[in-house]
């Protein structure tokens, strides 16, 4: 197996990727790892740590220079050796380097710059969205459609119409059972209404939550 990377970049794979790469379960790389470690007498314990597993508990994993990972592997096949390598090789290249010259350092310094003004000009460009995600977070409850229409500059009607194209509605303008259960759309039950022959019928509100509204108004805004 070919040694041609650095060997003295800090970078570490962790053996969940390693897992991934080789397509191995993770507890078959931690049992290699440790046999690995073992047998060369190298101490686990400062690659080890922990991580949350799919069931949100703390589970054990190892994070891996170059060396180690190249022993853990060397009984791997040629297929999940090529497979590690290769992702030692763009971890590698995603390292900076640095200038070797003058003229190197002024590219980089101008390349750092135009860098900076790019992210600036897109903060600048994403603020009224930014203010309206952190306006929206800020408040209590939910607004009906009418009044979110308002905020993103449309009519009503037009917003009722387009989020019944969508799926977020039904005909009778009452959000789907999986938008509400998404969190975007709540039903608010109001007083009962009473016709002209005194019969009483149940009267419900839609309202747009919080979440619902920075969904809308990322998806609406720029249409309005």
């Amino acid at each position: 197996m070919s040694n041609a990377l650095s060997t003295t970049t800090n970078r570490t794979m962790s053996s969940l990727e390693i897992a991934s790469l080789t397509g191995k379960m993770h507890n078959e790389v931690l049992k290699d790892v440790r046999r690995i470690l073992s047998e060369a007498e190298i101490g686990e314990g400062e690659f080890s740590r922990t991580y949350l597993d799919k069931s949100n508990r703390k589970s054990p994993c190892f994070d891996l220079p170059f060396r180690e990972t190249n022993l853990v592997i060397s009984g791997y096949s040629v297929k999940h050796r090529l497979a590690i390598i290769d992702r030692w090789q763009e971890l590698e290249e995603a390292q900076p380097k640095i200038p070797t010259s003058f003229a190197d350092a002024l590219r980089l310094a101008a390349d750092t710059q135009e860098a900076l003004e790019a992210a600036k000009l897109q903060i600048e460009q994403d603020k009224p969205k930014v203010d309206f995600a952190l306006a929206v977070r800020r408040l209590d409850g939910s607004c009906s459609v009418g009044e979110f229409a308002k905020v993103i500059g449309t009519g009503q009607n037009k917003l009722y119409r387009q989020l019944r194209e969508d799926g977020f509605l039904m005909i009778n303008n009452q959000p789907y059972q999986s938008v509400i259960d998404r969190g975007l759309f709540v039903v608010i039950e109001q007083t009962p209404y009473t016709d002209s022959n005194g019969k009483t019928y149940p009267s419900f509100k839609t309202c747009i939550t919080g979440k619902g509204q920075v969904v809308l108004e990322r998806k609406y805004r720029k249409a309005a």
